[in-house]
């Protein structure tokens, strides 16, 4: 099995799909850490007199729950005469998601397109292998099914931590940047084994959910052997499940909605990178991450099982 898991990853190297998905995350990435760039920093196109260092300093002089951090400015007539004193309201978080570590962990959130990219990744790469009919001659030379289901699976596993770690980097390169840009400098004291723990686990609850929709588009396309409904099948599931569950989340909440695909992963999501838009959502049900990555993993494990249990049963040693 090693040596076709090895063979396969080499073929997807010449899968132009695969770069041209990844290239759209990045741009979509790319926009959403300008536009946090350009809301933290606008303060300082209306108030040209006002610099981070005037920030971090009213911020380090603040008490114990205190949540605004004020500026102070002067205003001058045509004469140069002042002729008033005005203050500028900013929370703490003002710059958060601009400036390390902050500017890492409140941009996960920005991967709730990756669920759409990796589904057409998937349904892509397994339906080419019934069209391209590669599928049919690698069974008829002997290979047993469940070896080449395994390293299918397991390749789709690999390319979907890879596409992860890709966007992880990228926003941490991304960060890197724009504290520099704001602060001038950049401090590596944030870089700990916590941090770097913290990190790995954010990870991993992102492949958990982002393996749901690999496995469930996979699912679909090897029952129907199109890789086309495959796709269709993961982006509506995406989008369908997601605007039922805020529905539903938002008018009546119910003990069932712990159960769903779209409750758990927006869940998890809102653990590692919180967002004020899904305050109260989760209040009203015990959902803990135990719960999130058990029901998840059970998902997974069901759309794996079916996966296979069609294949074995399909004609496709003929041709």
């Amino acid at each position: 099995m090693l040596r076709m898991i090895v063979m396969d990853l080499l073929s997807l190297k010449k899968r132009w799909l695969l770069y041209v998905l990844l290239l759209v995350m990045l741009a979509y990435l790319g926009y959403m850490v300008a536009q946090d760039y350009h809301q933290a920093t606008r303060i300082f196109e209306s108030h040209l007199a006002f610099s981070y260092a005037d920030f971090a300093e009213a911020a380090s002089q603040l008490s114990e729950g205190e949540t605004e951090v004020y500026l102070s400015y002067e205003e001058y007539d045509d004469q140069g005469e002042l002729y008033s004193i005005g203050y500028y309201s900013l929370p703490v978080s003002q710059f958060d998601r601009v400036i390390l570590p902050g500017a890492l962990q409140t941009k996960y959130r920005y991967m709730n397109l990756l669920p759409v990219i990796l589904a057409i990744m998937a349904a892509s790469i397994v339906g080419s292998e019934y069209s391209t009919r590669t599928l049919h001659k690698v069974l008829a030379k002997g290979v047993p099914r469940i070896n080449y289901f395994g390293a299918k699976l397991i390749n789709l596993g690999i390319l979907t931590i890879a596409f992860i770690l890709t966007c992880v980097v990228f926003i941490f390169v991304a960060g890197l940047i724009t504290t520099w840009l704001i602060t001038g400098n950049i401090s590596w004291s944030f870089i700990t084994t916590g941090f770097a723990g913290s990190v790995l686990l954010n990870v991993g609850y992102v492949a958990l959910m982002m393996m749901v929709y690999v496995c469930f588009s996979a699912f679909v396309t090897v029952m129907l052997k199109s890789s086309i409904a495959g796709i269709i099948a993961g982006v509506v599931i995406f989008f369908i499940d997601g605007a039922i569950m805020g529905q539903v989340a938002a008018s009546n909440p119910n003990s069932w909605l712990g159960y769903t695909i779209s409750y758990n992963v927006t869940y998890l999501f809102e653990l590692i990178s919180p967002s004020p838009v899904n305050d109260g959502i989760f209040n009203s049900l015990s959902t803990n991450p135990l719960q999130a990555v058990t029901v998840l993993s059970l998902y997974c494990g069901l759309f794996i099982l079916a996966s296979f249990l069609v294949f074995r049963r399909q004609d496709l040693t003929s041709g």
